[in-house]
């Protein structure tokens, strides 16, 4: 009798328990079952939708760097940096356009282009100006940047925009090469008497598209 009690009992519960599963397959999920799955699958979307963008955006840079390799002319560098502004690919184009422009407005100052010489040089200082301040990240672009920016100025008869450019350069990088040779520009700077430099920014200033150069500071 207590074998059949005891089976009797145990048929029981298995029946109860197989009843609640019918009855939670009728009922449906719990509130917290679908509270839960639906975070789940909220996440799994979120990983895919990171992974798509990680995997686009990568695509997309590696595009831009093709890109720069391929330009050819200034205007091809102008159009890509107004087709990809505030990256770094159009930070290098502008680079490169403002160390062309310094070199071509250095060479053809004493040349019948002139004028665009000094366009040239104006745009190339302030393309340096503003990279030194865009590119805290690369200490080696801000000095170039700084450098040049500086030399152009100087070039242009801008000598105190050039001097507080030398400073920068000579402060925030003391021990650099270039930092140490910004000391020394704005040092010879000093060399001169004030009135020599307020003549000369006169000049400058009454020819505008004929610079005035000081002697060599390096």
């Amino acid at each position: 009798m207590k074998a059949e009690h005891r089976k009797e009992l145990e048929t029981n519960k298995l029946a109860d328990k197989i009843g609640g599963v019918i009855n939670s397959f009728k009922e449906g999920p719990s509130r917290n079952a679908t509270i839960y799955g639906s975070l789940v699958l909220v996440a799994i979307m979120l990983v895919i939708i990171y992974f798509w963008v990680a995997a686009n955006a990568k695509a997309a840079d590696s595009a831009r760097w093709l890109k720069l390799d391929s330009l050819d002319s200034v205007k091809s560098a102008d159009d890509f940096i107004k087709e990809n502004p505030d990256t770094e690919q159009a930070r290098l184009a502008r680079l490169q356009v403002a160390r062309l422009d310094l070199l071509t407005g250095t060479t053809n100052l004493d040349s019948i282009t002139k004028s665009d010489a000094i366009k040239g040089l104006r745009r190339a200082a302030e393309s340096y100006e503003k990279l030194a301040n865009e590119s805290a990240s690369t200490p080696l672009l801000v000095q170039e940047s700084l450098l040049n920016a500086a030399q152009a100025r100087e070039t242009l008869g801008e000598y105190d925009r050039a001097k507080q450019l030398y400073e920068r350069l000579s402060r925030d990088f003391p021990q650099s090469l270039k930092g140490k040779a910004a000391a020394d520009a704005v040092k010879k700077l000093d060399e001169y008497s004030g009135a020599i430099l307020d003549q000369l920014k006169r000049l400058a200033s009454d020819t505008a598209s004929e610079p005035v150069k000081l002697p060599p500071l390096r």
